[in-house]
Parts: structure tokens; sequence; C-alpha cells
């Protein structure tokens, strides 16, 4: 299935290996990766760090302490003026062959269960691997001798880290989406979460909030340029159409515009972040959700005025 966590921001991956040159070659694959990088050769220091390494008091601390509302879930952008959540770690990416302590040990001893564990095994360790894999001890692993492993360790970092985001948010935003009148939010869609992966790629997206579960996020891409991307279904476009009309938004498109909205190819967007009264409209383009019949996906730069005390991710 495709993981779509309902909020994500750069964190942090651990790397663990004895070997000094090789694991500073690991960490050369995540250079224009969104993320911190944190190398330790000593698998003691690695793991005091690990389960006391400073944590966010923010979002995913509420999450676990509090019963989640359409408040907690309203506020959870937020995120983005708290400078530590880039602390968080997300996953780790350890050797099994190790002196003293192997790899497999240490993963035992990772308090944060959330935390995901990939393993780094030599052929001889293979069936290892495997045993731990099955016992839900490690998440992923990958042959040290395998041609694509750069490849892989890549992929399963990235697929690690929306597991963990994904594994932090679901519970408590799902208990909201049944607590809610609307049954159908398009988020439970298998079609809409691969679709939400592609754009996220598409757009640049390094961290966003959803807002709501009809399918609005907040977004900032690798420049810190913040977007809201909203969804609709055709209900929700028709509706909005016949508000539209009696009013001078409307009224001020040209000929060519009211058609495209009519016709679900544009829409008028303003930000969920700011009050009705005070909304500045956005003519922007419809994408249709491919195999999803009657939901639809836009996306615009937003302009709400305290975004420049952001404190974003910047890559080194």
């Amino acid at each position: 299935m495709t993981f779509l966590p309902y909020y994500k921001f750069p964190s942090t991956v651990v790397l663990i290996d004895d070997a000094e040159t090789t694991i500073e070659e690991v960490a050369k694959l995540f250079d224009d990766e969104p993320q911190i990088t944190k190398v330790f050769t000593n698998q003691q220091e690695a793991l005091d760090f690990i389960n006391n390494s400073p944590k966010s008091e923010g979002f995913i601390t509420q999450l676990h302490d509090t019963p989640a509302s359409y408040d907690t879930l309203y506020a959870c952008h937020e995120e983005i003026y708290n400078p530590d959540r880039f602390n968080q770690v997300s996953c780790v990416l350890i050797d099994y062959d190790m002196p003293g302590v192997n790899g497999l040990a240490i993963c035992e001893k990772i308090k944060d269960s959330r935390i995901k564990k990939i393993l780094l095994t030599g052929v001889a360790d293979e069936q290892i691997a495997i045993n731990a894999f099955n016992r839900g001890l490690i998440d992923y692993f990958i042959r040290k001798h395998d041609p694509n492993s750069p490849q892989l360790v890549l992929e399963f970092t990235q697929d690690a880290i929306n597991r963990f985001f994904y594994d932090a948010t679901q519970p408590a935003i799902e208990s909201v989406i049944k607590q809610s009148s609307w049954i159908n939010s398009p988020l439970n869609l298998p079609d809409y979460r691969t679709f939400f992966a592609k754009l996220m790629h598409e757009l640049q997206i390094i961290e966003y909030y959803l807002l709501d579960i009809s399918g609005s996020f907040f977004a900032l891409d690798i420049k810190g340029v913040p977007i809201i991307i909203q969804t609709f279904t055709t209900e929700m476009l028709n509706q909005q159409i016949e508000d539209l009309k009696n009013t001078t938004h409307w009224k001020n498109l040209n000929a060519s515009d009211q058609q495209a909205i009519i016709g679900h190819e544009k829409i008028l967007c303003s930000s969920p972040l700011v009050e009705a009264e005070d909304s500045g409209y956005v003519l922007t383009i419809l994408q249709g959700i491919p195999d999803q019949s009657g939901v639809y996906v836009a996306s615009f730069k937003d302009t709400t005025p305290d975004l420049a005390q952001i404190k974003r991710f910047h890559f080194i």
C-alpha cells in the first residue's frame, strides 16, 4: 500500500557502522535528501543519542498526550514555527556485523517502537535478517553485496520515514474522521494516496500538514515556499459554483474562466488559514485524480501574513 502520513517534516536518520569509511559513503547518498543524518561508529553512543535525543514538544507530542479533535487537527500546521521538529529520529540504518554488539541487539534496545529500522547484512547474515524481519524486530534489510544497494538505501529510507509519520498520525487523525459526519473522506481512497504522493514529488514538497479531513493541506516546498493543497468532490465544486454566481468574485471573471469553473477545469480557491471575510481568492487549475471519478485537487501559493516566522529546513 501507499503510506500517506497526515503530516510530515524533515526528520533525523541515524546511520550506524563501525567502519567509518563505509558509513561515510552511505551518508553521502543523502546529500540531496531533505533530512538530517547523524553518523555513528560507536554503537552505545548511537543508542544513547536515539533514546535520549531532544524531542520536539510540538504536534507529534500533542497527538499522544491529548484526545484528537478538529482543534488539534487544524493546529497541526503550527509545527512550522517549531525549530526543534527536525530533531525527531524517524529511521535507523545499521550494519549487522559489528564488534562487541551486533546491529540486532541495538535495534532491540531502541525505546521508541515507531522508529523504523533498516539492517545492512552480508551473505552469511541473510537468514538472521530474514528471521528478525519476520519477528518484527526490523522493518527492512538490505544485502550489502546487492548491486542496487545504494538505490535501495534511499528507497527504503524514504518509505521508512513515511511509515514513521503514518504510524505517528494515523490513529489520532482516523479517530477525527470517524467523529465526522463526512463518511466518504477522500483521504481513505487508495487512488488518492497514490496521486498525493506523486503530487508531492512534482511540487518538490518536503513538509506538509493536514488542515481538514476534506483533504486540505498546508505545505512547504524545497525553497520554503508555502503552498495550499485542496481536495474537492464533484458535489463540493457544484455547490461552490452556485455560491459564487451571486458574488462579485464571479462577476469579475471573464466568460472563459467562468466556463472553465463550470466544467471543473479551474476553481477559485482561498486559504483555509485566513478568516472567510479576509480571504483573497486565487483562480487555479483543477487536476482530476486518475481512476477516481469525481475527486479533484488544486494547489496554489499561500500568502498568510505570519509565514515569515516559519522555521524552515535548509539544505546544507
